[in-house]
């Protein structure tokens, strides 16, 4: 009887043994389910004890500061903060340890963060805390927010510049239905009275009265021309269209038709590759491409034909993009402003006829239809127009 206690006691504890080596196993077996899940994240999740001291530093975490967990665990959080935000830290942390009292946990904020390398970037937090036997435990999930903080400036930018365009069509459509509507009666007086000038004394001037005479009937000419393209630059913002589903490939091929005899004339060649089905109106598209084409045609290199490609390009999820390529005489794009814009020229009527506004007219028409276009060039190489348009599954199309 004496030895009973003895071996109950050791029998206890071999069971407390079994007991607290399995408690161990469960510990060790749920830190490394919990090591897993954070390691995991794609976010960064760091988590401090309550003097501020970092206790983890997961993978991602260790992608976005560049630091590894074991070189920041155990120091203080603000050793990827950026100085300026330290003290403010400070006072938050000290403030909430004595009154409970906090302004950032339980909520996301936009801070910013410093990499090992000391470049700063932005970021999204959201802090949790809570309490544990040794005291309390903060965790903060991070993002970085770079990506969507470009999106943002480039959204701003573009906003801003549409709304810049937009100012300016408006001002250029004013003028030109005061062009259109009010020069159009003293133009025709001009250009009537020049032919009946020509007809009925032409015979009695000499060399330089006819010269003169021409130079006059030819400005209004060119001045009626411009006043034509004013009025169809005008149309193409005032008048209600439609938007339908438009097969490219079948608009490429009748505005090929349509430059049948300027192609073969300038001996020009045109690849036209297939194309995608866009949501837009057919006729604008017509006018769009025809300029396209006849520009490429137009400005062409001396020591060769023209040759011109025009193919799919990128597609997104609501847009996809029309490549119109050419080895022509191209331009220095630091002019890629300007070329879009009206009766602007980069060469001299006297070589190329024209008047400026043929880009304009499809950069218009681009807009309307809430696509983009741009050009890629360089002198003596030819030009890449790339436009975008939407593809017919795009909702909520602007009428």
């Amino acid at each position: 009887m004496g030895s009973m206690p003895a071996v109950g006691l050791a029998v206890l504890s071999i069971v407390l043994l079994l007991v607290l080596n399995q408690t161990r196993k469960s510990l060790s077996l749920a830190r490394e389910k919990s090591r897993l899940v954070t390691d995991s994240a794609i976010d960064a999740i760091v988590t401090a004890d309550g003097s501020g001291h970092i206790l983890s530093f997961n993978q991602a975490a260790e992608r976005m500061f560049g630091y590894s967990a074991s070189e920041v665990i155990g120091r203080p959080l603000p050793t990827i903060m950026p100085d300026r935000f330290r003290k403010a830290h400070e006072t938050g942390f000290k403030r909430y340890l004595e009154t409970g009292e906090a302004h950032v946990i339980g909520k996301v904020v936009e801070l910013a963060g410093r990499k090992k390398s000391g470049e700063e970037f932005p970021l999204e937090l959201s802090l949790a805390s809570g309490r544990t036997p040794k005291g309390p435990l903060f965790s903060a999930i991070i993002r970085d927010a770079t990506e969507r903080k470009n999106m943002e400036e480039t959204l701003l930018l573009k906003t801003v510049e549409l709304a810049r365009s937009k100012t300016e069509l408006d001002q250029l459509e004013l003028f030109s239905y005061v062009a259109t509507h009010d020069l159009r009666e003293p133009l025709y007086k001009i250009i009537s009275f020049g032919d009946l000038l020509k007809m009925h004394c032409g015979a009695s001037l000499d060399d330089k009265g006819r010269h003169d005479l021409q130079l006059m009937q030819d400005a209004a000419a060119r001045m009626s021309r411009m006043i034509e393209e004013l009025r169809e630059f005008s149309k193409i913002g005032s008048e209600e269209i439609a938007f339908t589903p438009v097969d490219l490939n079948s608009v490429v091929q009748e505005v090929l038709s349509d430059l049948k005899l300027r192609i073969e004339e300038s001996r020009s060649t045109v690849e036209l590759q297939q194309l995608p089905t866009v949501r837009a109106n057919r006729t604008q598209l017509r006018q769009l491409f025809q300029n396209l084409i006849a520009n490429a045609i137009k400005f062409h290199a001396d020591d060769r034909p023209s040759r011109i490609v025009i193919k799919r390009g990128m597609e997104g999820r609501d847009m996809v993009g029309v490549i119109v390529e050419d080895n022509g005489i191209g331009f220095e794009e630091k002019y890629l402003d300007r070329i879009f814009k009206p009766f602007q020229r980069l060469h001299g009527a006297a070589r190329y006829e024209g008047s400026g506004m043929g880009l304009a007219i499809c950069r218009k028409i681009i807009l309307r239809h809430g696509g983009s276009i741009t050009a890629k060039s360089a002198p003596g190489k030819g030009s890449v127009f790339t436009i975008t348009l939407p593809t017919p599954s795009k909702a909520g199309e602007s009428q």
